[in-house]
């Protein structure tokens, strides 16, 4: 099967905008369905259903990150909770610092700010240069240069979530790792469509969305916490995080102790059984699937495409340091982005205005024509 035909979108749309939210895979949905009518008698969700599929899904999340162990992995229900429960565990001094990068995305930076206001130490904002050539290669050096012997942590992504500019994580975490601080990375944009491994990188949490790139529905997300949050305080004290939780009889005998790892700090009713259903659905498929495989199609699918735009005066980053799913175009100057928005409204071209770029976001169910329209938009706004 076309891995296209798994998805059930409108003919009659070009969706530009997994980076938006991914849309359901077709037995993601039956699944979610049939779930629901599961919950119409109650006496089918027995005790097991707690347990058994939130442990597949972990192991599942746990093989697209390539980690070992999936007692590491936690289930939640956003990326901001995964963060708060990751900023719990860290207590920085006033001679600390925080490195983030300028304009990352809301829920990877406002739990950092609060933490270096509370604390009273310095949070770095590295902002990208005011150029357009290099620019991508210059961000990361600047990101480089902001990390020294002072710094506590650097909260990241493994690429910009407006513009996709693309991140060095590996250069990024050997300099922290010779600086004895932290690295914590937002996966949202990029977990499930390019290659990310916890074995390789070493990061000390990786934190992910799951409703983007994993195709898991809103109100769902992951975190894997390496042995550094190992006994920490979670942010909730739901009874299923508890030891021997399943075991209901003696839920009033009030086990002081938390799971192990990184499984402490899953949300109260992650079991939630309509999302844990097509959660695993989902999974299964992305790993199926490969996220190099996902990477090698959107490339090979954008590829004719990028000297034409550039043609037309746009700008696009380096090839080193652009994702393939997931990139920022900006327009020449003069162009009104609140036409051209009104113009891709129109034609019916889904896509997202994040700042100064529009960013395009590319995967199975894309097609060379989808591109020629989206073409067709910008240079009908370009050319007048």
């Amino acid at each position: 099967m076309n891995p296209g035909d798994l998805f059930d979108l409108p003919e009659d749309i070009v969706f530009l905008n997994t980076a938006y939210m991914g849309p359901a895979l077709r037995p993601a949905r039956e699944a979610g369905i049939e779930a629901v009518a599961k919950l119409s008698n109650p006496l089918n969700f027995k005790a097991p259903e707690f347990f058994d599929p939130p442990t597949r899904v972990r192991k599942l999340f746990a093989q697209v990150i390539g980690c070992d162990d999936p007692d590491r992995i936690a289930l939640t229900p956003s990326c901001s909770y995964g963060m708060a429960n990751a900023a719990r565990q860290i207590h920085p001094s006033r001679h600390n610092n925080i490195v983030v990068a300028e304009g990352q995305f809301p829920s990877n930076f406002f739990i950092w700010k609060r933490l270096a206001e509370e604390s009273g130490c310095e949070l770095r904002r590295v902002p990208p240069p005011n150029q357009s050539e290099g620019r991508g290669r210059l961000w990361n050096q600047s990101i480089l240069n902001a990390i020294d012997a002072n710094t506590l942590l650097v909260a990241i992504a493994p690429l910009h979530w407006a513009d996709g500019t693309v991140f060095n994580l590996r250069a990024i975490r050997e300099k922290t790792l010779g600086s004895r601080a932290l690295l914590i990375v937002d996966g949202s944009q990029a977990v499930g469509a390019m290659p990310i491994s916890v074995q390789e990188l070493k990061p000390d949490a990786l934190i992910c969305a799951g409703y983007k790139w994993l195709f898991g529905p809103y109100g769902t997300g992951y975190a894997y916490y390496s042995d550094y949050f190992d006994g920490g305080t979670p942010m909730e004290e739901n009874w299923i995080i508890r030891e021997n939780s399943d075991d209901f009889q003696n839920l009033l005998n009030y086990n002081p102790n938390h799971w192990p790892k990184g499984k402490r700090y899953s949300s109260g009713e992650h079991s939630a059984p309509i999302h844990i259903a097509m959660q695993e659905v989902a999974l299964k498929q992305l790993l199926d699937w490969g996220p190099e495989r996902i990477q090698a199609y959107t490339g090979e699918l954008f590829e004719p495409f990028e000297d034409r735009f550039r043609e037309l005066g746009c700008q696009l980053e380096e090839k080193a340091f652009r994702a393939n799913h997931m990139f920022g175009i900006r327009m020449p100057e003069g162009v009104d982005l609140q036409k051209l928005k009104a113009r891709l409204e129109e034609a019916r071209v889904v896509v997202s205005f994040r700042g100064s770029a529009l960013r395009i976001s590319l995967h199975f169910f894309n097609k060379k024509n989808d591109l020629e329209r989206l073409y067709d938009c910008i240079r009908t706004q370009v050319t007048g």
